[in-house]
């Protein structure tokens, strides 16, 4: 309905240049902290991703069409350099909770296939791959290497912990919901009425 409801391509666009069409600056009193905070917001990965004009549109976008953002922070343990990567809605399948309070995050599992060309042969190849993002602050004092579920096995990966932003739904809900998702009846309502 985003791509074809005229309604709803208007609406998204609308909360985008809302939300964003003033754009926003980051600064720190401190030189020091602020040359940090400098250096990552003008990363071109990060500003393709998280902090560029186009990146806060698309992620705006993302927030009324999927009603999920995932975003991991692949950090270098050797110079502390966070780059921010979209990872797809679709891909993350599982959210595991803290047993005693469902509203804290502890991992997020990914499940998803990849394709690459064997050099050798020049062969295509598509492999399923897992793996578990803890989420972004969460610092158990065990670390394990893996986690194994019915599904498999996948590795955890410690450097790229996961911030999820999430609108729409219900409390206890894992996932969000579009915010489009409600104006979907209006839109088809509109449809019928204006040939009428």
């Amino acid at each position: 309905m985003a791509l074809k409801s005229p309604m709803i391509k208007r609406g998204l666009a609308l909360r985008a240049a809302y939300v964003w069409g003033q754009g926003v600056s980051i600064t720190a009193r401190d030189d020091k902290v602020n040359d940090v905070i400098q250096r990552f917001l003008g990363d071109p990965g990060n500003r393709r991703t998280l902090t560029g004009d186009q990146a806060h549109e698309t992620l705006e976008r993302a927030l009324g069409t999927d009603g999920n953002v995932f975003l991991a922070c692949f950090t270098s343990p050797r110079t502390g350099r966070v780059q921010v990567r979209h990872v797809p809605w679709d891909e993350i399948t599982d959210i595991i909770c803290n047993p005693d309070d469902a509203s804290e995050p502890s991992y997020y599992k990914r499940d998803w296939w990849t394709e690459r060309i064997d050099p050798v042969v020049g062969a295509r190849i598509t492999e399923r791959r897992i793996a578990y993002y803890p989420a972004l602050g969460f610092r158990p004092l065990a670390r394990p290497k893996q986690i194994q579920d019915l599904s498999g096995a996948g590795p955890v990966q410690w450097d790229a912990p996961v911030y999820h932003v999430r609108v729409g739904g219900q409390s206890g809900w894992k996932f969000g919901l579009p915010d489009a998702y409600a104006a979907v009846d209006w839109a088809q309502g509109s449809k019928e009425f204006l040939p009428d």
